[in-house]
């Protein structure tokens, strides 16, 4: 699969992948740009992360696709405020 996707053009590849659902769009492009990751892309990763511990620790070890470690996932944490009740801000609207 590798060699095929090496052997095509760039413009085709972006077509596929402008076909795909949105949040496969921002996985395939975090797995071709793999040291560059997006606020979105970090979040998605939190929440699997949260979902299934052992499976994203699974995908992260044998590279099945590019995941940020643990350490990257708990940087991206410290940044978000959280507390317990409802947000104001989302009762507001």
């Amino acid at each position: 699969m590798q060699e095929e996707n090496a052997s095509k053009p760039e413009e085709v590849l972006e077509a596929e992948i402008s076909a795909l659902d949105p949040k496969q769009q921002e996985c395939v492009r975090q797995c071709f740009s793999a040291a560059k990751k997006s606020a979105n892309w970090i979040l998605e990763c939190i929440m699997m992360k949260m979902k299934r511990a052992k499976l994203y620790e699974h995908l992260r070890k044998h590279n099945f696709i590019s995941l940020p470690s643990k350490s990257t996932l708990k940087r991206y944490l410290r940044t978000y405020k959280s507390a317990f009740g409802f947000s104001h801000k989302v009762l507001s609207k």
